[in-house]
């Protein structure tokens, strides 16, 4: 589905928002805190239930009002509703007026986001880059929400345990996290492997290669939690007594990461920070085109400040991509140059005057 209006009230700088957008690349240009990415998180947040910017759904609420309303309108009509009262949940519903849960909006509505803090992936942290492999395997494994509940609820029990030092406790917890453990892994490892085999073989990739040589010597390489080639229940039974002192499980697939080498050394150490960009920015387009096979709708693409540190003859060839091969973009960034003799590219100027944000 395309995403045909956006409107909201009250939502963080904006008391009035209303804009109407078509398929292909929109841009929103305009200064540093102008509300630019205020429309990218108003589309996630009602699309997903999530924000990237604040768990805190209050904080969306703008200054002075007592609740907020977003609504986006798709090409078929339907629209997704959220309403947001002070310190009630958010309500969210369809154009039926059928209230929908989060599990429902993720799966309905599949979207990939690149903000501005994950332009630099490769040193992102490991809860990052665990949600990054998250994202995908909801999409691409039937139970993976089900499978990861148990496991957040496995990790909070043993960490109970050991916190009140039960033995029978800790054994029970820790057989449980054994029996996950296999499944958890043998996931990611397929996923990794699917993004290693794009990195070599990709149309995206291959249009950066003349450019980007650097690009044929990347690899993701996964990391397990808990050591490489060894048993989990010996590494759990290892630590013990140092997961007893510290009242946490401090190895597992809770734990999971993944690094990103090239020439098997950290990116961080041989790429500049504009190569760091486009590979962060690859991996995310490569996330959406590996779930896009997964899914009826194709998934929805926000890029956050996309050209700051990006040179300019890279992001020409990634804006002449994604408008060959999405349906629809929309991104950021402070200025338009870069982005005026793209063809069938829609510009919305962002401004904020005292308080209050404008798109012009």
């Amino acid at each position: 589905m395309i995403i045909k209006q956006i409107k909201a009230s009250n939502f963080r700088s904006y008391e009035f928002l209303d804009i109407s957008i078509s398929s292909g690349i929109s841009l929103f240009y305009g200064e540093n805190g102008a509300g630019k990415s205020t429309i990218l998180e108003a589309i996630q947040h009602n699309l997903t239930g999530r924000s990237f910017r604040t768990l805190h759904t209050n904080e969306m609420i703008r200054k002075g009002c007592l609740q907020y309303k977003v609504r986006v309108l798709f090409d078929n009509d339907n629209f997704i509703q959220s309403e947001k009262l002070h310190n009630k949940n958010v309500k969210y519903v369809n154009s039926d007026n059928k209230t929908k849960k989060i599990k429902d909006l993720l799966e309905d509505h599949p979207l990939c986001l690149l903000e501005s803090n994950d332009f630099f992936f490769s040193s992102s942290s490991p809860e990052k880059k665990r949600s990054y492999l998250n994202k995908i395997l909801f999409y691409v494994e039937q139970n993976f929400s089900e499978t990861l509940q148990k496991l957040k609820k496995i990790q909070k029990q043993r960490n109970h345990a050991l916190k009140i030092g039960s033995h029978e406790e800790i054994k029970l917890w820790t057989e449980q996290l054994c029996d996950i453990e296999p499944l958890l892994t043998k996931q990611n490892e397929a996923i990794i492997s699917k993004i290693n085999r794009r990195l070599k073989d990709s149309a995206l990739v291959h249009i950066f290669l003349d450019k980007n040589k650097w690009i044929n010597d990347v690899e993701v390489v996964y990391n397990t939690g808990f050591g490489k080639e060894v048993d989990l229940k010996e590494v759990l039974f290892a630590n013990l007594e140092l997961d007893k002192l510290l009242k946490r499980t401090n190895k597992g697939p809770h734990k999971r990461n993944f690094t990103i080498n090239t020439n098997n050394e950290d990116v961080n150490t041989r790429l500049s920070r504009g190569q760091q960009k486009l590979l962060s920015i690859i991996l995310h387009v490569l996330q959406k085109e590996i779930i896009d096979e997964h899914v009826a709708a194709e998934t929805l693409l926000l890029l956050d400040d996309i050209s700051s540190e990006l040179d300019s003859d890279n992001l020409k060839i990634m804006l002449k991509y994604l408008s060959e091969h999405t349906q629809q973009t929309l991104m950021t960034s402070i200025t338009n140059k870069s982005f005026s003799k793209l063809n069938e590219l829609q510009m919305f100027h962002v401004e904020q005057k005292g308080e209050i944000s404008y798109v012009r």
